[in-house]
């Protein structure tokens, strides 16, 4: 008698984590409006426990809700055996479950191995890719994918490490364009207690325990560390999310109403509220690149300096932009971006005669200019392991001393890469040397001379440049421990 009513009691309560997951998916896909009863859902199938719940739960609202459901994996060749293991696992399950199935193979590596891609973004590309390939082939109006609410957590920390301003809060959108996150409320735990609920298996990918990717050492070093503090950290952060989307959608409704104007002088700009100000210098440089090239918004930051300054003494100035992209700011045109290239020398030449630039470095990668970035590394950190892979490369450093160490106590204080002065110089071992010098020793064309980053502390003492052999900074001992790092490479390589 007692193990019926045990049986019994674990099987109600495998009855009500199957419901609460279904009925939260339910309301996820209704409160953000997703879908409609007519609507054709692609679903993205990796054979990971995520998806699989995914697919799962939106197989049974179909048949209550009325819409249609299609499968697509991606074979992305990266980790070889187990790449095979997962697409027969996935197409076994649509197969079980009736329901139609795509599948692609592609060779991931193979295809960006002469690239300077990271892995993980040349997988992300191929991914999104072919999902809009997929969706093409089955006729699908939405893409579900199996972003859940601990995702979205590692996506803002991820985001806030970076220095990614205000918008980086934002996290994972529930709906972008066709695609939709019907998971994005649900937690890793509901995941596992759903798919334990049904008795249904899922493949592990083993790369998600190497923590040389960024998401693996968050979500197994930090996120748990963080619990501690908070042990609803994925709730807190996606409310966080929530509520710094409706900021933007707000700020964007302001700046919609001021874009409507054809001609924007910098007056018209300088009147804007602060807020609104960056939001329009971004969008700028969005809509002529057609990406975000802005990292951590310390190129807005400058281009917003270099306005005010402008305003205030109505002198015309250019700033460097990565994409080999140029900003001109002037008093009666306001701002505008263009391209440089080898028809328009005499443009460049001006700019660089006239650039400005001013960005404060944060720990990390910061893109300078459309030629160069500096990684910074604060104290006792090992850059060998935080570098970017591309500037590991022999080849692509040529010419850039790929690490300088620093070890005064000025690196407590804030550290700028800025534009040569006229008569810059820089001190190392007692004796000090012309910048000017330096880089007609190192053969710099002139036209790049001022694009090349020269780091200054808050007081203008330059620290370090390009080019140079050694730090400027050699009162200590170099077996004394560092206070920072800093690396310089080229920008068109990230």
């Amino acid at each position: 008698m007692m193990n019926n009513d045990h049986f019994n009691i674990s099987k109600i309560q495998k009855n009500t984590d199957v419901y609460k997951f279904e009925k939260k998916v339910l309301s996820t896909l209704q409160e953000y409006k997703m879908i409609n009863g007519k609507s054709r859902i692609l679903t993205a199938v990796s054979g990971g426990a995520d998806s699989v719940s995914l697919l799962l739960s939106l197989n049974s609202l179909s048949v209550k809700l009325g819409f249609s459901v299609f499968v697509c994996h991606l074979n992305h060749g990266i980790r070889a055996q187990t790449a095979e293991r997962d697409e027969k696992f996935t197409k076994k399950l649509a197969e079980k479950l009736s329901l139609p199935f795509y599948s692609e193979k592609v060779n991931i590596p193979e295809l960006y191995k002469n690239t300077h891609i990271s892995l993980e973004t040349a997988a992300r590309n191929e991914r999104y890719a072919f999902f809009e390939r997929a969706a093409y082939y089955f006729n699908a109006d939405k893409i579900a994918t199996a972003h859940t609410m601990s995702d979205n957590a590692e996506t803002v920390i991820f985001n806030i490490c970076r220095g990614s301003g205000t918008e980086g809060l934002c996290g994972i959108p529930p709906v972008r364009d066709n695609f939709i996150r019907p998971l994005i409320k649900m937690s890793r735990i509901e995941v596992e207690n759903y798919l334990a609920a049904l008795s249904q298996d899922f493949v592990i990918d083993e790369t998600n325990y190497d923590e040389e990717y960024s998401r693996n050492f968050l979500r197994h070093s930090v996120i748990p560390k963080l619990k501690t503090l908070n042990p609803s950290l994925e709730g807190a952060l996606f409310r966080l999310s929530e509520s710094s989307r409706k900021d933007r959608e707000y700020f964007d409704s302001l700046l919609s109403v001021f874009s409507e104007k054809e001609c924007h002088t910098l007056n018209d700009i300088m009147d804007l509220p602060q807020a609104v100000r960056l939001r329009y210098i971004k969008n700028l440089c969005k809509n002529y690149s057609g990406k975000e090239i802005m990292t951590g918004g310390s190129h807005i930051n400058a281009l917003a300096d270099a306005a005010e300054k402008t305003f205030s003494d109505m002198k015309t100035r250019y700033i460097s932009l990565p994409d080999n992209l140029f900003a001109k700011i002037d008093f009666k045109s306001g701002i505008s971006i263009f391209k440089t290239n080898s028809e328009n020398n005499n443009i460049q030449e001006c700019c660089t005669e006239n650039l400005y630039f001013n960005i404060e470095l944060h720990a990390g990668e910061n893109v300078i200019n459309s030629s160069y970035a500096v990684f910074l590394t604060e104290k006792n950190e090992n850059i060998d392991f935080c570098l970017p892979d591309i500037i590991k490369k022999e080849d692509i450093v040529y010419k850039l001393y790929k690490k300088v160490d620093l070890f005064s106590d000025i690196i407590n204080r804030k550290l700028f890469a800025r534009q040569r002065f006229p008569g810059d110089s820089i001190r190392i071992g007692g004796m000090s040397r012309k910048l000017k010098k330096v880089f007609s020793e190192n053969a710099v064309p002139a036209i790049e001379r001022q694009l090349v980053p020269v780091i200054c502390d808050s007081e203008e003492q330059i620290i370090c440049v390009p080019f140079f052999s050694a730090p400027c900074d050699s009162e200590k001992s170099l077996a004394d421990n560092p206070k920072a790092t800093v690396a310089f490479y080229r920008s068109q390589y990230i």
